[in-house]
């Protein structure tokens, strides 16, 4: 395994954890959620999602905005894109740790500062996501591993995918310089097989069976 490697399996799992964050809280409130990491048809990761399409109020959509990055410290495993917080987050810690965060919220997404900054008071809103998060550590960080299990199984999949085409890009090439030899036996096995189900006197029948004989015969037509 290489540092590019150990870089990406480090930010699938922060990503991971930060859905799964936002999923937790969304849940509690009883708006339907589910998680995903999209990874495109290059194997790249693209980031992670919760709701496509986010039906709450104000409140309820800026405490999903913090349950993110609250995961993340919470389990103390943060992107490491982000800039590192002096203060932790925990109960007695948090209003210091919501201001610092506030500082750098232009490195979460745009939805996230979005919903963060669409309620007036960040503070409550930042301290109900963590009491909601705070009793739910360890169910977080099952629904991360699960989450970053299937998105390793999916990037494997395309990863497959992507070397097979390559696979056959390479031979195509190959035989468009060196075409491979094949035997008048095994040309008459394949036009045998492409006539087989048509009529006696059908016309693709009646042209090809001159070369058919011809193949049959092991002698090479006459192009």
């Amino acid at each position: 395994m290489n540092n590019l490697t150990l870089e990406l399996e480090a930010r699938l799992e922060a990503t991971a954890i930060h859905e799964a964050g936002h999923w937790h809280v969304s849940v509690a409130f009883g708006i339907p959620a589910s998680m995903k990491i999209d990874v495109d048809d290059e194997a790249r990761m693209r980031g992670g999602w919760c709701f496509r399409d986010f039906r709450g109020n104000r409140f309820e959509a800026a405490c999903i905005g913090w349950a993110g990055i609250e995961a993340e410290h919470l389990l103390n495993h943060v992107d490491r894109l982000r800039t590192p917080l002096l203060f932790p987050l925990t109960e007695t810690t948090i209003a210091k740790w919501h201001w610092e965060a506030l500082y750098f919220l232009n490195e979460l997404s745009d939805s996230d500062r979005q919903h963060i900054v669409g309620h007036p008071d960040t503070l409550e809103t930042c301290q109900h996501a963590f009491r909601i998060l705070s009793r739910k550590v360890r169910e977080i960080g099952m629904d991360a591993k699960l989450l970053a299990d299937r998105t390793r199984i999916e990037r494997g999949q395309k990863l497959a995918a992507l070397r097979e085409f390559e696979e056959l890009k390479t031979a195509a090439a190959r035989w468009a310089v060196n075409p491979p030899k094949i035997s008048c036996a095994e040309r008459a096995m394949h036009l045998e097989n492409y006539l087989r189900n048509m009529p006696a006197d059908a016309p693709e029948r009646l042209k090809f069976a001159p070369l058919l004989d011809c193949l049959r015969r092991g002698e090479e037509p006459n192009e």
